[in-house]
């Protein structure tokens, strides 16, 4: 079963988790891994390699004997399959989950998948006309692509206070982080149980959405 996660960021996509879990991972007390997303619970390929056999590929820094491990994966608060496999892993952890305009964040989105290769409409509507097909047919371009979907964040927050309880889900607003990062990450700190009055740099964004150089490339990579 593996080392259990204590604090995760589990959504949603395009809100600021990235920078939100850079900034965490700068206090001493808090282990963080290196990229972007751990996809462990989300991608049914790497569920199977196992917790065990990944932690070292995850967490790369030696771990202090008084530390609190974090995580961030974006698909366990769209996921329920994903929800449920953390629940299974880490019943007690607590979740984190960061919202934006449901408008803004679905087409921050699209543009994110422009760049990554996942996203081959040209335009956002034929994306948004795109996505009950892309659903119903399956795969990862419905999960990547599922602008709308990922939209509806009271039936995900629902799912997540059945596994974990509402005492143990913290919403935040990307708003609210962008207008004070110190403050929000200081409220983490304190949910989290470690020091809150540690202040993080909190001077550089993190995956922001920028339109591929050559998007012919990036869908090559993917």
């Amino acid at each position: 079963m593996g080392r259990s996660l204590d604090i995760v960021i589990a959504g949603v996509q395009k809100a600021g988790t990235s920078s939100l879990a850079r900034y965490l991972k700068q206090h001493p007390c808090i282990l963080g891994h290196e990229s972007r997303e751990m996809p462990y619970f989300a991608r049914n390929e790497v569920y199977k390699v196992g917790f065990d056999t990944l932690f070292n590929i995850y967490y790369k820094n030696e771990p202090t004997e008084n530390y609190i491990l974090l995580a961030k994966s974006t698909g366990i608060s769209y996921l329920e399959k994903a929800a449920r496999r953390l629940s299974g892993h880490s019943p007690n952890c607590k979740i984190v989950v960061l919202l934006r305009d449901p408008v803004n964040r679905a087409y921050s989105a699209y543009w994110h998948m422009r760049r990554e290769g996942w996203e081959t409409k040209d335009t956002f509507e034929a994306a948004l006309a795109a996505e009950k097909r892309r659903i119903e047919k399956g795969g990862d371009v419905a999960i990547h692509c599922s602008y709308c979907t990922r939209g509806r964040y009271p039936e995900q927050i629902s799912r997540l206070k059945r596994l974990f309880g509402a005492e143990h889900i913290n919403i935040l607003l990307l708003r609210d982080l962008n207008e004070a990062p110190v403050a929000i990450c200081q409220s983490v700190f304190d949910f989290a149980g470690v020091d809150p009055t540690f202040q993080p740099p909190t001077k550089e964004n993190y995956n922001t959405a920028k339109r591929a150089r050559s998007e012919r490339v990036s869908q090559l990579l993917n």
